[in-house]
């Protein structure tokens, strides 16, 4: 999340993507109602018509898995009527760089990029020839050291003319005959969404996982971000593209590294050829991957400047290092990076639940998992875990998949699978941090006792804080392997905390210390502190700055903006909620900082409390005339930041925490990119694609259209699966007619929390699906309540029907498709049980997230 929930109020327009936040983001949605009430415009674009659209000034019907068609319109509409902000287009993105000359767009190309090749992707699959990162030839600059600035937008070998050729046939008539919209309501949408250009306007996109399960989920959010820098919504207030998370800590989980392709803080895993700490910095994290443009020729306060990029992400080789000091504080840093296992192949969710399918996992943990349920093709996964030799799950209650030996049809004594059990203490149960979407991280205290805390307080049920200390403990005593005697376990510190006290210390050697050999000698100020020679200790650079070594005068004034701790602040601790900056600018100190809604004081944001990442776009780069110079903001009505000089020599950014605090002009505003700049060529970046391009979904309910290339190719470049999909397809359209998606209820957290409840189950009883009046007609007269038989190519359930005006049929190039919506909350444990939607979706996932494609996937269904 660019931006963050508070800051939702102050956009001219708000277009909500896939997701029902008026029930499912009530918070978020209160931010949108007030920025209604400011005259803001509300869009919501969704196949069903939920309580949002019920809210919003414009409602835009759309077919699931076809939002790179709907915003590429978008693309278009804005590139045709000049609705982009030419200034910023031209200095905070790429779109005035030239490109390599071979490289050849979906449109020039029949529906592929350049440097397609057969048979190589999947090992039987149609794909880009070599999919690792930063080997596809065409797609790059012109010059990969420093890429040429051309004169002007028109020049065809630029980044901005290969985008409009990309887009060039997604035309309003084509584009409303594959998502369905009506042509005056997606007319309107475009009109009112690309206002957003001027200056002193701007747009947000909220999205969910309406957005991102499909198997083009990454190019859906490219597309927004390119929509969204040709606009000049990127680090302004009121812009960004803006996740809605579908649980409380899923950032703070990422941000930790629990998917299996990243360490903590978002850094690289080393691979296999990266044999030296050396070695992996040079391939990852040097002054070497920046790529400077050649020439802006900025005049910035009256004198000409050429800025430069920043690329922050050199710095990684600081992090490393901090990260193997703090895991492995007694050992050199050349010795512990050996410790660090090496990345080979894909460790993905789908890959490995079909690697347990295949018997090549012994054993696995779950902590507060319950994939037998939310996984797609459910069945195929608790067959998976059946393979298992031991299954250890952390978990409040008994769930699908510690008892997937229990469901329906399998008889336990042939299920060879040990499972542990651990009882668990639920969120509100423990001490700690939390990171909401906004990247907020707000401490938690412990709300009341878990269940034998004090009966059994060696065997009652534990926070996952204690299971992993106890476990690491043990694994310690019993391992002799040196990666695991020499690692500092469980944090460096430690002498016994429990509870609030171990969940600080924790906390703090994420933030960081200074070391003397293997001793913390001090907390860090922040990751600027952190060095590469093993004289400092981090085990999240992102997380360093949480603990204030000295408080701001602004925070000693103010008993609720920290708590002290000897004379440490925990940040993540402040509740201040008066609508201050940076600083306390606002507050006392007559200074007129703008209330945008930073809440500055409020928890602790990542990183260093900025609480809008790349800010520095927010205002001119370079000066617009003789009154408005470079510094000065975009809208200065809301902004973010704003440079004050002293006389002619710049002296400090007010407002938020500055994307890198030097003066205007020195530096190009995207600093996390090699080249310092908003990318709407994204070349090196994804496995399918330097722009988006419509990929109908893999069980799509149409032909491909002629005008986005050969069908043939369509499934094979976006789509990741493993051979057992092939079995598994849905067969064709006779077989299996009707189009459906997943998604969820207000009235139950996921798969089995809620179904606990006797509340909530007597608010949402029992799974059902959704079905338009025309479908239920035309299946023989269903009325809501009737019993329907749901089956698709993995299996079949049985739900009652809810025949509800929330759906109606698209009609998609001159053919009727209905759309059905299933829940998937449901399963065989708890209270109130039912059948899972996730039993009929496909094991199948995004080329570069393998996230899996759960909204959309055919079935038929007949009355019973």
């Amino acid at each position: 999340m660019t931006n963050s929930f508070t800051d939702i109020k102050n956009a001219d327009v708000i277009l909500i993507m896939g997701s029902n936040a008026a029930e499912t983001h009530s918070l978020a949605m209160k931010n949108v109602e007030e920025a209604r009430e400011n005259g803001a415009i509300l869009i919501h674009v969704d196949p069903r018509f939920t309580r949002t659209s019920a809210k919003a000034d414009i409602y835009a019907p759309m077919r699931s898995g076809t939002d790179i068609a709907f915003i590429g319109g978008m693309i278009k509409y804005a590139l045709d009527n000049g609705y982009y902000n030419e200034k910023y287009v031209k200095e905070c993105t790429n779109a005035l760089l030239k490109l390599n000359t071979g490289f050849k767009t979906c449109k020039e190309n029949n529906g592929v990029f350049s440097d397609f090749t057969l048979g190589t992707y999947n090992s039987t699959l149609d794909a880009y020839l070599d999919s690792t990162y930063g080997n596809k030839t065409t797609w790059n600059y012109d010059n990969t050291t420093g890429p040429t600035v051309a004169g002007s937008l028109s020049d065809s070998e630029t980044v901005f003319q290969k985008l409009a050729k990309q887009f060039e046939d997604y035309t309003i008539d084509n584009v409303c005959k594959i998502t369905g919209t009506p042509r005056p309501i997606y007319e309107e949408v475009c009109r009112v969404y690309c206002s957003t250009y001027a200056d002193n306007k701007s747009g947000t996109i909220l999205y969910a996982m309406g957005t991102t399960q499909h198997t083009v989920g990454a190019q859906n959010i490219r597309a927004y971000s390119i929509l969204q820098l040709l606009l000049g919504n990127m680090g302004v207030a009121g812009g960004g593209i803006n996740a809605l998370r579908g649980q409380d800590n899923v950032q703070g989980a990422t941000d930790q590294a629990v998917l299996h392709h990243i360490l903590p803080g978002y850094l690289k895993f080393p691979t296999p050829s990266q044999t030296t700490l050396d070695s992996y910095k040079q391939a990852n994290y040097t002054e070497a991957h920046i790529v400077t443009p050649q020439t802006f020729n900025w005049t910035v306060r009256g004198v000409v400047k050429n800025p430069e990029s920043v690329y922050w992400w050199k710095n990684g080789r600081k992090y490393i290092a901090s990260l193997l000091k703090a895991w492995w504080p007694s050992v050199d840093i050349n010795t512990s990076y050996t410790y660090l296992p090496r990345k080979t192949g894909d460790h993905s969710i789908l890959t490995m639940f079909h690697e347990m399918y295949n018997g090549n996992i012994k054993g696995a943990i779950f902590f507060g998992e319950n994939p037998a349920v939310s996984d797609p093709q459910s069945e195929h996964v608790r067959e998976a875990l059946g393979k298992l030799e031991w299954l250890v799950c952390a978990d409040p209650f008994e769930n699908e998949t510690n008892a997937f030996w229990k469901r329906e049809g399998v008889d336990p004594s042939t299920i060879s699978t040990t499972v542990y059990l651990l009882p668990a203490a639920v969120a509100l149960e423990k001490y700690g941090s939390r990171s909401n979407s906004a990247r907020w991280v707000q401490w938690h205290w412990k709300g009341g006792k878990s269940p034998g805390e004090d009966l059994l307080p060696d065997y009652g049920a534990k926070a996952d804080m204690d299971i992993l200390v106890d476990l690491g403990s043990r694994l310690k005593s019993a391992i002799t392997d040196a990666p695991v005697t020499d690692l500092c376990w469980p944090c460096l510190g430690y002498s016994g905390q429990t509870d609030d006290d171990l969940a600080e210390l924790i906390a703090k050697e994420m933030h960081g210390y200074y070391m003397s050999g293997s001793t913390p000698i001090g907390l860090v100020t922040n990751f600027t502190s952190l060095n590469e020679t093993g004289g400092t200790a981090c085990g999240n650079w992102l997380h360093s700055g949480m603990f204030a070594t000295s408080l701001d005068s602004f925070e000693s004034a103010n008993k609720y903006a920290i708590w002290t701790n000897g004379g440490i602040g925990n940040r993540a601790k402040r509740r201040y909620p008066i609508d201050v900056g940076n600083l306390g600018w606002g507050s006392s100190s007559g200074q007129d900082y703008k209330k945008i809604g930073l809440y500055s004081y409020w928890a602790w944001c990542w990183p260093i409390n900025r609480r809008i990442v790349y800010n520095r776009a927010s205002t001119y780069q370079s000066d617009k005339d003789s009154v408005t110079l470079a510094g000065d903001p975009l809208a200065p009505d809301k902004y973010v930041i704003k440079a004050e000089y002293s006389g002619t020599t710049f002296s400090t950014w007010r407002g938020d925490v500055a994307d890198y605090a030097v003066a205007p002009g020195s530096c190009l505003p995207f600093i996390m990119q090699k080249d310092g700049l908003g990318h709407i060529f994204g070349g090196w970046t994804l496995s399918d694609g330097p722009f988006p391009w419509h990929y109908e979904p893999a069980e799509s309910p149409i032909p491909y259209p002629d005008w986005l290339g050969d069908y043939r190719m369509n499934p094979t470049v976006h789509l990741y699966s493993t051979d057992y999909w092939a079995p598994h397809n849905s067969g064709n359209d006779t077989n299996y007619p009707i189009f459906a998606t997943s998604y969820r209820l207000a009235e139950h957290w996921h798969t089995i929390m809620t179904r606990n409840m006797p509340i909530s189950n007597e608010l949402q009883p029992e799974p059902f699906v959704e079905m338009s009046e025309e479908l239920a007609d035309e299946l023989g007269g269903i009325n809501s309540g009737d019993c329907v038989e749901i089956e698709s190519a993995r299996g079949k359930i049985t739900l009652k029907a809810c025949v509800t005006k929330r759906f109606k049929p698209f009609t998609i190039n001159g053919k009727t498709v209905h759309q059905v919506g299933i829940f998937w909350h449901w399963g065989y444990m708890g209270l109130k049980t039912g059948p899972s939607g996730n039993v009929l979706t496909p094991y199948i996932g995004d080329a570069n997230t393998r996230i899996p494609e759960s909204k959309c996937f055919r079935v038929k269904i007949k009355k019973l």
